[in-house]
């Protein structure tokens, strides 16, 4: 379960090089807590992303990189209680300002869970960063976005370089917590998805 049974919510960050498996891990924890009957709403910056989502289109909205426009569509689920929770893919490709940090602090006063999916480490708010529970980091390659890691966790930054594919070292609180593998079978978690959505 993503947020305690105490109702403390908790933020995730899936980080990464493209392809590595960050959206594929996104689509299993959502999975997983729709299937205990959280409500999940998924937003992501591109209409490229949206055909990746298949039955995901049902809970997912395109906010076309505009900080603003999420920031309202992101209040009115919270303040609606339509909402457990909030899912944001490629967060990097968004321009970072003080109200993507606000965002952050709005949803957990609201014990709404908050996911999140990028590519450059280096462009992610430290104060989203110094906010996010866990980080399942996925391989990285650019400097920037190593050094970055390595502010988190110096060794973190060491391990990262070296995961294969589908590999994530998981840091909860800053400390590291382990590599893990996604195994998973894509037609089941689709199926799983068909499932729900269809009955």
């Amino acid at each position: 379960m993503i947020g305690s049974s105490k109702g403390e919510n908790k933020i995730i960050g899936n980080l990464g090089t493209k392809g590595e498996g960050k959206t594929t891990l996104l689509k299993l924890l959502l999975c997983r807590e729709i299937l205990r009957g959280k409500r999940v709403k998924v937003f992501f910056p591109f209409d490229y992303i949206y055909s990746e989502y298949n039955y995901y289109k049902e809970i997912s909205e395109n906010f076309e990189d505009d900080i603003d426009v999420l920031g309202q569509l992101i209040k009115r689920d919270v303040k609606e209680g339509v909402v457990d929770i909030i899912a944001i893919d490629e967060l990097d490709m968004i321009k970072f300002d003080r109200n993507m940090d606000f965002l952050f602090r709005f949803s957990r006063n609201y014990n709404v869970d908050i996911l999140y999916t990028a590519k450059r480490t280096a462009n992610i708010s430290k104060l989203v960063v110094s906010q996010t529970d866990e980080l399942n980091l996925f391989k990285h390659r650019e400097l920037n976005d190593l050094k970055r890691i390595k502010e988190i966790n110096s060794e973190a930054e060491k391990i990262v370089r070296k995961l294969n594919k589908f590999e994530f070292l998981k840091v909860k609180d800053f400390n590291l917590d382990g590599i893990y593998r996604i195994e998973v079978n894509f037609e089941n978690l689709e199926d799983c998805l068909k499932k729900y959505f269809e009955g």
